[in-house]
């Protein structure tokens, strides 16, 4: 009989959107063909992918990897900026590399492709795997991926040195902190629309599968939704510089005006290129998991919820200062 474990790890590694098809590069679209940006107008239009599990009863917005990287190439070549990418860069904000100042790691479910979207602006130069860095030195960047992630979301400690070093060694790096009961739910209801076998599953079913998988010793298991946020902050690069998730649009937009990227603001929900737009929400708070799942929660990410209570202590002292 097939395990949960297997059942994640089998479903996850032929569909999931972050380990299959990661090797689709997302910064691609500044020099795209009219013919391919006109294809990847259809898939958004079409709004969905055919796949074993789709009927003709469905919705026509389905969540699929494909839709999110047309989205996000669509809107590289609809927002790209090639006067402000300059000015950028005799300014010194878009580095020799490529690279801009400041650049972000990915934790997953923490805001992280609406940052990489707000930047669209800047095309190949923007943050994140929308930056044509990400895809060089090829070896490097080959293996990231193998890894079963988009390369923005692993830790730089997952990451081989130089490489690591090459994408961060000469920027700040900022990321989106949240709530580890929200970030977990929030994981798990994002995987149980992208990942067949776990479509109209419970929350808390797709929660402990892949949670099953991670605490076997599988640590890229879901795109590495499961990676506790602290991880990310360790390390030479890690990220040093965190947004607070309840406050992201202000917090992203602050981080930008002080760092003389003014233009770049926070990409609210309604926009046409926001991302995961077929994406529904699973409505679902800590108090609704079991007694059981709350525990296990507890025991994997007590790190990060130590870091967290810790975080949102210290941001409550400065606001109150």
């Amino acid at each position: 009989m097939t395990s949960l474990g297997e059942l994640a790890k089998s479903s996850e590694t032929v569909t999931d959107p972050k380990r299959s098809e990661t090797t689709m590069p997302a910064h691609s679209s500044a020099g795209k063909s009219e013919q391919s940006l006109m294809e990847h107008s259809a898939i958004l239009e079409k709004g969905k992918l055919r796949s074993a599990n789709d009927t003709d009863d469905d919705d026509d917005c389905v969540p699929s990897f494909s839709r999110d990287v047309a989205n996000r190439n669509l809107a590289n070549a609809t927002l790209y900026n090639a006067s402000l990418v300059q000015r950028y860069r005799e300014e010194g904000k878009i580095l020799e590399s490529g690279l801009p100042i400041i650049n972000y790691v990915h934790i997953a479910k923490t805001g992280g492709d609406s940052f990489g979207l707000s930047a669209s602006s800047l095309g190949q130069y923007g943050f994140g795997s929308f930056n044509a860095q990400y895809q060089v030195p090829a070896v490097q960047s080959l293996s990231a991926m193998q890894q079963g992630c988009l390369i923005e979301q692993s830790p730089s400690i997952d990451l081989d040195y130089d490489f690591a070093k090459h994408l961060y060694g000469e920027s700040e790096v900022f990321c989106g902190i949240r709530d580890p009961f929200e970030r977990a739910i929030s994981g798990a209801c994002h995987l149980g629309q992208y990942v067949p076998g776990f479509k109209d599953k419970p929350v808390e079913y797709v929660m402990r599968s892949f949670l099953e998988s991670y605490t076997s010793g599988d640590r890229h298991i879901g795109a590495c939704f499961w990676i506790p946020q602290v991880d990310y902050l360790k390390g030479e690069f890690g990220c040093t510089r965190f947004i607070d998730f309840d406050n992201i649009e202000a917090e992203f937009n602050e981080l930008m005006e002080e760092k003389g990227f003014s233009e770049i603001k926070l990409m609210g929900l309604d926009d046409p290129f926001a991302a995961h737009q077929c994406s529904k929400s699973c409505h679902i708070t800590k108090d609704d998991l079991s007694a059981e799942m709350r525990n296990l929660l507890e025991t994997v990410y007590a790190e990060d919820i130590e870091f967290h209570k810790e975080f949102k202590h210290n941001r409550t002292i400065t606001s109150s200062t």
